[in-house]
């Protein structure tokens, strides 16, 4: 099979979802982005494949809101850890 990268490559000792999450040792965001991609239409709040990819849609907005805002959170303390050494360089 033709495809972009080894990324795309399934070990062979994955039977399914669960299995993936766990050997590419996924954060909980992380898995419940990949689980909410997965599921797309067929899980969700009613019988209405839409509206199960909307509710989906939102669940993979949310968790990647909040990892966004602690990548956001730790380069601002870096930052601020960067800017706090003491030194006084001003010209």
């Amino acid at each position: 099979m033709s495809h972009d990268g080894p990324y795309y490559d399934l070990p062979p000792d994955c039977k399914g979802v669960q299995d993936i999450i766990v050997k590419k040792n996924m954060c909980y965001t992380r898995g419940n982005i990949f689980k909410a991609a997965y599921r797309w239409d067929e899980k969700g709040v009613s019988d209405d494949s839409v509206e199960n990819i909307r509710y989906n849609l939102e669940k993979i907005k949310w968790f990647a809101e909040d990892a966004l805002g602690r990548i956001d959170e730790k380069r601002n303390d870096r930052r601020s850890k960067g800017n706090n050494t003491g030194s006084s360089n001003r010209n």
